[in-house]
């Protein structure tokens, strides 16, 4: 398990307790790769991305130190996306943004050039969401699961409002599909591989029915 004492060189926000992640300034992402491919990668030349299920990266909770050659590889790595779902205890929401804070001020820390990843849910969450992050610096967000549910999307328009009123990002990396109110201006979107992929393979199935079809009326 990540040990809180390899976080007594981090710097504090006082009022959430949330270790403080510094402002990124490196290179602008061109491409992104899953955390779960990157492990296996020998393309180093992209940034690592945690927007997949939870259960993909407890890894780098429970031991951080292993992982950590593996995030130094690569140009850039956004920060942990450990979720906050709506339905989960307060306390838990809480805990996902703190460790999302720890391990990206610890490898920030460690030779790892760390873009900050933005998460929230109700407005209660605010607070603590936005605590710790750095204002008018390149930052990552995501929108996995959001889609689905009207409620869903309604809440995280309301926090991405509330985010580029605290925050005012320099830029930021979006994955996923725009949503409306969005500042598409200074965002650039990579969209969901898994998605993109599955949609490419029903696009040739349908193909590869219809021509079947006109070959069976031929």
């Amino acid at each position: 398990m990540f040990h809180l004492d390899i976080l007594k060189d981090i710097y504090v926000e006082k009022h959430y307790s949330m270790p403080i992640v510094p402002k990124y300034t490196g290179k602008v992402p061109s491409q992104l790769i899953r955390f779960n491919e990157a492990m296996r990668s020998k393309c180093n030349d992209a940034t690592v991305h945690f927007y997949i299920d939870d259960t993909q990266f407890m890894c780098i909770q429970r031991a951080p130190e292993r992982y950590l050659p593996i995030m130094r590889r690569f140009t850039s790595t956004i920060g942990p996306d450990f979720s906050q779902y709506v339905n989960m205890p307060s306390a838990i929401r809480y805990s996902n943004a703190f460790w999302n804070r720890a391990i990206s001020a610890w490898w920030s820390q460690n030779g790892v050039s760390v873009i900050p990843n933005l998460t929230w849910s109700t407005p209660d969450s605010y607070g603590y969401s936005f605590s710790g992050m750095p204002r008018h610096s390149i930052i990552a967000i995501g929108s996995m699961g959001v889609a689905k549910y009207a409620a869903s999307r309604y809440l995280w328009q309301q926090g991405y409002k509330e985010m580029l009123r605290q925050l005012k990002p320099e830029l930021i990396i979006r994955y996923g599909e725009p949503f409306p109110c969005e500042a598409i201006s200074c965002s650039i979107y990579f969209l969901n591989e898994q998605l993109m992929r599955g949609r490419e393979r029903s696009r040739e199935l349908k193909a590869s029915k219809k021509e079947y079809h006109n070959n069976q009326l031929k």
